[in-house]
């Protein structure tokens, strides 16, 4: 992950040279598209309202992913855009507490790996030459989803499980989520940084199950792209 994040900004300096003198005939183009890569930093907030989670922590640690979309964009005019990226987006969080359960010291260690075919749809303004903020919501598909789980008690491992969830079986297909972010266009090549926040609940619920979570994923990116 340490030589994708070098890549972002390897390509942010040198496109960013080539690129000056066609910025502006490049950014009276009424509809361009490209295609973007990018650095995800992901967490999760959940909440497990019907047990008792004394000493486990609410949110899940960071996790690096990736993502990588087309890139279409309309020009509506000199200070407003709108842009349609579907793409790919790997999505990354780790979960590691100790509890004192019946006098024994036990340590959970989680991970989970989400897998999502996202539909962003932005509205761009550029208060100022290359700038632009951007926002808007964002359609996602979950297609796959694993997990990981250890569980230790007084240092001997005694759980080992890995588990490759389908879509719809233990974590809901559809999630919805709202970006907003801002970036600099430099003509043929742009760079922005993006946070996804979201809405709808990332795990499927079940009638009377007391480990039903309410769990709200966002995601950090930072990305390159080029655009034609």
């Amino acid at each position: 992950m340490k030589k994708v994040l070098m890549a972002v900004v390897c390509s942010t300096m040198m496109f960013a040279a080539f690129n000056a003198n066609g910025q502006s005939s490049h950014l009276d183009k009424k509809f361009a598209w490209g295609i973007k890569l990018g650095a995800n930093v992901s967490s999760i907030n959940y909440k497990t309202p019907s047990i008792d989670t004394s000493g486990a922590p609410e949110t899940y640690d960071m996790g690096l992913g990736f993502n990588a979309a087309l890139v279409m964009e309309w020009r509506i005019n000199r200070l407003f855009g709108l842009a349609i990226e579907p793409g790919y987006s790997l999505e990354r969080a780790t979960l590691d507490y100790e509890v004192e359960i019946l006098r024994e010291e036990t340590e959970f260690e989680s991970s989970i790996n989400a897998n999502f075919i996202n539909i962003p749809i932005l509205l761009k303004v550029y208060p100022f030459k290359g700038l632009y903020l951007q926002a808007g919501p964002q359609l996602g598909f979950n297609i796959g989803t694993s997990t990981k789980t250890e569980v230790r008690r007084n240092g001997v491992l005694k759980t080992n499980e890995t588990f490759d969830w389908k879509s719809g079986d233990g974590y809901n297909v559809f999630a919805l989520g709202i970006n907003f972010g801002l970036g600099w266009d430099f003509g043929h090549f742009f760079v922005d940084a993006r946070y996804n926040l979201g809405i709808t609940n990332f795990h499927s619920q079940m009638a009377n199950n007391p480990l039903d979570r309410d769990i709200k994923n966002s995601n950090f990116s930072l990305n390159v792209g080029l655009k034609f």
